[in-house]
């Protein structure tokens, strides 16, 4: 499953998955694999792409396991 949500707010703000990778220290090519669905984020890795996209965990990554807990 993609994370299409992901991709809409970097798009939004207009940040390239290099900006993005930069700003959070997640390598570019694990935020590409994140945003296509071939890989999950780690906890960690939601916070700061949060962080950076100024966004809520459950509006990025709305079927994760993170953004459930986080609603609890």
């Amino acid at each position: 499953m993609s994370n299409m949500n992901l991709k809409l707010a970097r798009v939004k703000q207009r940040k390239s998955q290099y900006v993005l990778s930069f700003e959070t220290g997640i390598p570019q090519s694990t935020l590409s694999l994140i945003e296509q669905g071939f890989r999950q984020p780690k906890p960690e890795e939601i916070k700061k792409i949060t962080k950076a996209l100024d966004s809520k965990v459950n509006e990025l990554f709305p079927d994760s396991e993170v953004a459930i807990a986080s609603t609890c």
